[in-house]
């Protein structure tokens, strides 16, 4: 078996040197383009490595349906606020993307590069926490006011038609009245 590079130069970035890093890490790695890997960076997220000149990038992206814009950025703001911290970003349609840009300077050693991986993966867990439990809470809300609003439009129907007993009631009484 060939013994894995501990240090790679920014000449000899490539997808087979990341992809064998990776895999030695535990990963499992997918080809998805030219250059781009996927891997699931925690059992819950997909990670993209796109590698470009002396750079890789690591991105990680995740969709919600009921998360307010403005929720989001905000939990975003805060996020990007930290030391050592991706880039979090809010994209239409509810993507929220966690993205960490490792700039490669001259030699990268395995142990740095694995480090980055794990903290980015670790960062990226409990930053899209906040956002579920943000998500879900929109979620709530919004079935509370489909129920509300359901609720009130059965008693603005319900009001609006008068009660058969009360209708014959009075329809009765105003013949008796007239007879």
């Amino acid at each position: 078996m060939k013994r894995l590079p501990r240090t790679i130069d920014t000449q000899v970035l490539n997808k087979a040197n990341l992809n064998a890093w990776l895999n030695e890490l535990g990963f499992h790695v997918d080809e998805i383009k030219d250059d781009d890997l996927r891997f699931d960076i925690t059992p819950y997220f997909n990670a993209y490595v796109l590698i470009g000149e002396a750079m890789v990038e690591l991105l990680i992206v995740e969709r919600f349906e009921h998360l307010d814009e403005a929720v989001a950025l905000k939990i975003v703001n805060q996020l990007n606020g930290r030391r050592f911290t991706p880039k979090w970003l809010v994209r239409d349609e509810g993507a929220v993307i966690c993205a960490y840009r490792y700039d490669w300077q001259g030699k990268v050693r395995f142990p740095d590069f694995a480090r980055v991986v794990r903290i980015v993966g670790a960062m990226a867990t409990r930053g899209y926490q906040w956002f579920e439990q943000a998500d879900d809470a929109a979620r709530r809300y919004k079935e509370e006011q489909a129920e509300e609003q359901g609720a009130a439009s059965a008693d603005d129907t319900a009001a609006a038609k008068p009660d058969a007993n009360e209708a014959g009631a009075a329809v009765n009484r105003s013949n008796k009245i007239l007879h």
